[in-house]
């Protein structure tokens, strides 16, 4: 069980990491310490 929930940790981390860098490319001046909101999260998780 603890490798299925570390696998899916795994997953959901490279998702949001994979958000991050397309808010990046769309938005230059977006400051990540700043964080996202979640409808852009949201926005970018239905791409």
């Amino acid at each position: 069980m603890k490798e299925k929930t570390a696998s899916m940790v795994d997953a959901c981390l490279k998702s949001y990491g994979y958000i991050i860098e397309r808010i990046k490319l769309d938005h230059p001046g977006w400051v990540q310490k700043d964080g996202a909101c979640s409808k852009c999260v949201e926005y970018y998780k239905n791409l």
